[in-house]
């Protein structure tokens, strides 16, 4: 296969477990004979953001640097306008058959969402609790460990420390009284939801974790646990039993990875325990003095830290301690370096939580203490020392961790399922295409849909006669004798494309176009058990603003409105909606075999309202998928000035609201002048048709809705 990793970094500029697994990963696939790419990301504030650029790596691997320092992100992270455009660039040069995330973070949901709109499967691995987490680890500024998202606890993670303690208080009851300030972190955590459940992959590489991402919400992931390359064994350095214990820690010097708690503990002890601090210590949240609040911690110990070191010489490093202290206080999903510490022959002291408690069995090949404890970390260490057999008798059990081979078949067969599972979730897809003598933008349309990794059946309607253009290759005809109006067209299509064998068909206006994946998009959406249509946003394609995202309809159908209406910026996420649009509009076919077809005596607008009330009063679900998108002239079937748009959407909006919603004296009364009100109203306000016509139009419209009138109007 030709694969693209995707990371938020590379050994050589943050040697952190996830980034050597990642370059570990990209070099064994290439060993393996696949066509392997790397795009890493990296932070340096003195280039500018996007800069791209090949550099130099292993052996058969394609490495792309990107500078992204996330000053243009945006959504809490979910949408990074440059990370999307570097990543474009790089699968239109590399053009991968399946491409591998291994962190969110840096590129946000958006990006990793167009990699399987333009037609590539997506598998994630979640090294980190990002998903959850602004901060990665699900532990909060306070080094306390979070039990999950919600709104005001993020909130308090994001302030300044000098204020956090008034967040903290304030927070529930502000978030609670002002839905506005809740709506970036709800946002945020739809979007990345909707990023996972559409991954045609999903790893995590602990059993643990993959149980903690279940239990927080989100799908169940595949478990690949991470291996080690095979090594030429280091020799240990041999220890004296008279000299002092050799204690290390080896990894990032952050506050979250408990450094200071074995600091603490350390001093408690005297000169028969030497200490010896392995690592870089990068900024941490805007923490910039952790090390510095170490070196004082360590005293006379100072020499203790000894940096950062190249990751070839982490055996050896290894080989000089007699323990291990992972003294985390987030709880770790997969932590590499105690797989290292059971190879070189390293007794491992952990905090007994996470996967730290599932990796070192307590007492059989290392000990455990309580995370944040330093008596208890300082009474393990004393033990060690003074049971003169427990340290042989620990290193002696370590465990065989997971071999590269074994990590690399888990991940070959993922990437497989993964293919797999992007040929076959789209369903049998067709398109109708409605088309009433507007041959060539009927033409533009049919060729939007026409997405060779979906392969649709494309059917252009002619809903009765008029001028007919030429189509794209691989697009059939179907001739009505006399225009029925929108949904007899649509019905028609329906049919006969359920004829052909599709099980789900999306009903295109010829004014609208489809963006590069969307079909797919959709396609997959009614694949989901329970729903039964599915839309993409759809934007105004005069100003590109959103026209809609989804409809809601108000109580008693008395005021449908267009979700998102406007915005300059489309919704991050989709989800469940009361109603949608049909501009575009994809169906699943079992599900409108349990409601029956379109309802045709609307004749021109309405009927979408209508099959979707239908839909949902069936028990069925109806989603706007925020990774599909169309663009919508708008008002191309009767043109913007004729006072008929004004005439259907009242008559169509009174005979819904009466079919759907009836209502007994004294409120059907009072609902029927409410919508003759509004339908005047919007006659006043608009400015495509004069005055007088629209408001004309209004009046006889919603009159005629009363007197159950149908079908095509008679006369303008």
């Amino acid at each position: 296969m030709r694969l693209l990793l995707v990371h938020q970094g590379w050994p050589d500029a943050t040697p952190g477990g996830s980034e050597l697994h990642v370059a570990e990963l990209a070099v064994g696939l290439a060993a393996r004979g696949h066509e392997v790419a790397v795009l890493a990301r990296e932070g340096d504030p003195t280039l500018p953001d996007g800069a791209l650029c090949e550099a130099a790596a292993s052996p058969g691997v394609r490495l792309w640097r990107l500078n992204n320092t996330g000053r243009h992100a945006r959504d809490l992270g979910t949408f990074d306008l440059v990370a999307s455009h570097a990543l474009r660039q790089v699968i239109a040069t590399w053009r991968p058959d399946l491409v591998h995330a291994h962190h969110v973070a840096g590129f946000g949901s958006a990006a990793l969402q167009s990699v399987r709109a333009g037609g590539c499967p997506l598998v994630l691995t979640l090294h980190d609790h990002w998903p959850s987490c602004l901060l990665g680890q699900l532990i909060d500024r306070d080094l306390r460990p979070c039990p999950g998202p919600a709104p005001a606890r993020c909130a308090t993670c994001l302030v300044e420390s000098r204020v956090r303690g008034a967040v903290r208080v304030i927070a529930p009851a502000a978030m609670a009284a002002v839905p506005a300030l809740r709506r970036p972190f709800e946002r945020r955590q739809a979007a990345i939801g909707d990023l996972l459940r559409a991954a045609d992959g999903l790893i995590a590489p602990s059993e643990y974790f993959a149980r903690r991402l279940v239990a927080l919400g989100w799908p169940q992931p595949r478990v690949v646990a991470p291996g080690l390359p095979l090594r030429t064994p280091v020799p240990r350095v041999p220890r004296d039993p008279a000299a002092p214990l050799r204690i290390g820690f080896v990894g990032s010097l952050i506050p979250s990875k408990g450094v200071h708690v074995l600091v603490d503990a350390v001093a408690g002890l005297g000169p028969a325990y030497a200490l010896e601090l392995h690592g870089p210590a990068p900024l941490y949240h805007g923490d910039a003095d952790y090390a510095a609040r170490l070196r004082e911690g360590l005293g006379a110990r100072a020499a203790a830290l000894r940096g950062p070191f190249p990751a070839a010489e982490l055996a050896s490093r290894l080989a000089a301690l007699d323990v291990l202290v992972v003294p985390s206080l987030w709880e770790e999903n997969a932590p590499r370096v105690v797989d290292e510490a059971f190879v070189g022959g390293v007794v491992p002291v952990v905090s007994g939580h996470g996967r730290l408690a599932e990796a070192v069995r307590d007492g059989i090949d290392g000990l455990h203490f309580t995370a944040g404890d330093a008596g208890a970390l300082r009474a393990a260490l004393l033990r060690l020392r003074e049971e003169p057999d427990l340290l042989p008798r620990l290193a002696a059990a370590a465990p065989r961790p997971p071999t590269l081979d074994a990590m690399l078949d888990g991940h070959e067969s993922v990437y497989r399922d993964a293919a797999e599972r992007f040929r076959s979730g789209i369903g049998r897809v067709g398109v109708v295409v409605l088309d009433r003598g507007a041959p060539e933008r009927t033409a533009r349309t049919a060729a939007s849909a026409l997405d060779a990794g979906v392969g649709p059946q494309v059917l252009v309607v002619h809903n009765g006669p008029g001028l007919e253009g030429p189509l794209p290759e691989g697009v059939a005809r179907l001739r009505l004798p006399a225009n029925g109006g929108y949904a007899a067209g649509m019905n028609a299509g329906i049919v006969a494309l359920r004829e052909g064998g599709c099980d789900r068909v999306l009903l295109l206006n010829n004014d609208a176009r489809l963006e590069r994946g969307a079909l797919r998009a959709l396609a997959e959406a009614v694949g989901v058990a329970g729903v039964a249509a599915a839309s993409p946003v759809v934007f105004r394609a005069g100003d590109g603003r959103v026209e809609s995202a989804g409809l809601s309809l108000g109580p008693a159908l008395l005021r449908p409105r267009l979700r998102g209406h406007g915005a300059r910026v489309a919704p991050a996420a989709g989800g469940e909606v009361e109603a949608l649009s049909g501009v575009a509009l994809m169906l699943s076919l079992p599900a409108l075999a349990q409601v029956g077809p379109l309802r045709e005596d609307y004749f021109h607008g309405f009927e979408d309202v209508d099959l979707s009330l239908r839909l949902r009063r069936a028990g069925l679900r109806l989603l706007v998928v925020a990774a599909a998108r169309c663009h919508h002239e708008g008002a191309a079937t009767l043109g913007t000035a004729s006072p008929l748009r004004i005439y259907y959407a009242a008559r169509n909006h009174v005979r819904a609201a009466e079919v759907l919603w009836p209502q007994t004296a004294p409120w059907h009364s009072l609902r029927r002048a409410a919508l003759l009100g509004l339908a005047m109203a919007h006659a006043v306000v608009q400015r495509d048709v004069a005055r007088g016509a629209a408001l004309a139009a209004a009046v006889r419209g919603a009159r005629d809705g009363w007197r159950g009138v149908t079908g095509e109007a008679c006369g303008p």
